[in-house]
């Protein structure tokens, strides 16, 4: 698999539908309607959506981080591959993203806890995903352990894909929004805190089924009663769907 910062070679493609942007180029490929290339732009949203929330939201400091750019015009944080700690971190979110290529990645969620191993959140950064076959026309939907469809993903599954310039759009909206929810809306995180990022599998994937980085993340999460919520957005390339959250104790009304 390609580095998750590079430029990609598209001259043997022949679809006319890719986004004009040389800053767009080095992080996502231009084309993402193909089943190889949607997963390829799934892989670097993960890595893209998550290194805002981690700099934006004060996880980590300013040393952990490069300035890249999205488009021409937006210029964003991500994870730095000089700094040994956030290159980890970027080969971890790699790893669960590569797991989209076949189909096995539910949910990945940055869970921000007050005590290490608690169950119960107090804030929830949260990436999920379904698959779509047939040319991009059906969706496959997972169900919960009661064999229920969810609610969230039957929605998720009516996106339809409406070419790359939009799933451009879709991505600056996210790390916009990300921004603004970091630094406008959320209260400051407490001074003692854990976070780390966790995973739920998809039905189609082996019950053995482990992303590398993850074996001990087996326990979820749990959300209070009174937590609040906020859509941050939506991607949909041609054979995926993804929808951005958060959940937090410490959103202003």
């Amino acid at each position: 698999m390609a580095p998750l910062e590079t430029i990609y070679d598209e001259s043997l493609n022949k679809s006319a539908d890719s986004i004009d942007d040389k800053k767009w180029s080095k992080l996502f490929p231009r084309i993402v309607s193909d089943p190889d290339r949607s997963s390829n732009f799934m892989t670097r949203a993960i890595y893209v959506a998550f290194s805002a929330v981690l700099r934006n939201r004060n996880i980590l400091g300013q040393e952990y981080f490069t300035k890249n750019y999205i488009t021409e015009k937006l210029k964003c944080m991500t994870l730095c591959f000089r700094n040994l700690r956030s290159n980890q971190i970027a080969q971890l979110l790699r790893n669960a993203g590569d797991a989209t290529k076949d189909g096995f990645l539910k949910e990945v969620s940055l869970v921000i806890t007050n005590n290490e191993g608690d169950l119960e959140a107090i804030e929830v950064f949260s990436m999920k995903f379904i698959y779509f076959e047939n040319g991009g026309v059906v969706a496959r939907l997972s169900t919960d352990k009661n064999g229920q469809e969810d609610p969230h993903f039957a929605k998720l599954a009516q996106l339809v894909y409406e070419g790359g310039d939009s799933v451009r759009d879709q991505m600056v909206t996210i790390v916009r929004s990300v921004q603004f929810l970091c630094t406008k809306v959320l209260e400051p995180l407490p001074e003692e805190f854990t976070a780390n990022f966790r995973l739920e599998y998809t039905n189609d994937a082996p019950s053995n089924f482990r992303i590398d980085g993850f074996e001990d993340s087996s326990t979820f999460y749990t959300l209070p009663d009174d937590i609040q919520s906020a859509t941050i957005g939506h991607l949909r390339p041609g054979c995926h769907a993804a929808n951005m959250e958060c959940w937090s104790m410490l959103m202003s009304d």
